[in-house]
């Protein structure tokens, strides 16, 4: 994991900018998550810790960044589900997760938080939504329904990329 790397080198902070499966009916393609949290349903971070252990974002005051992001696409903040297995989540598990008002479901950010957590490195996770697991409810493969272009993918990453760059660099108020 890059984190580890990062410690080693003196980082203090690490955004992650990756794509994620958006649950809530609410949430749309093209839609960008801040994790504030996550629920640890993967594995690697229980490598490092004991399961009570949170994993939650430790830059906490994102506001501008968030201002900043809904220029380019709707912003939506709040918990995220990560799983070992994308696109093949069980129904179950996604039902209870959207009944929890869960946002999203992706595959690093817990185990990010968790990390960068114990490695005293500020963290923060955004995604963009580039599909709809819940939609596919009763489908061995999940996400098939509404997911985006590649194109789109790169040009929405880009513009992730060119805000987070330009908060973290105080270019923007």
């Amino acid at each position: 994991m890059v984190l580890e790397e990062f410690s080693s080198s003196n980082v203090q902070r690490a955004v992650r900018i990756g794509t994620c499966g958006g649950l809530q009916p609410d949430i749309n393609v093209g839609d960008i998550v801040i994790a504030s949290g996550a629920v640890r349903g993967e594995g690697t971070s229980h490598c490092y810790v004991d399961a009570a252990y949170p994993a939650v974002a430790s830059i906490l005051d994102f506001r501008v960044l968030s201002a900043n992001l809904r220029k380019i696409s709707a912003v939506h903040t709040g918990l995220i589900w990560c799983t070992d297995g994308r696109y093949v989540e069980s129904d179950e598990e996604l039902i209870k997760q959207q009944k929890q008002n869960v946002l999203a479901v992706d595959m690093e950010t817990s185990a990010m938080y968790v990390v960068s957590s114990l490695k005293k490195i500020e963290a923060l996770s955004i995604s963009l939504v580039t599909d709809l697991p819940y939609r596919d409810i009763g489908k061995p493969r999940k996400g098939t329904k509404g997911s985006i272009s590649m194109f789109d993918l790169l040009r929405s990453i880009e513009g992730i990329l060119k805000v987070v760059l330009d908060v973290f660099t105080s270019k923007v108020d």
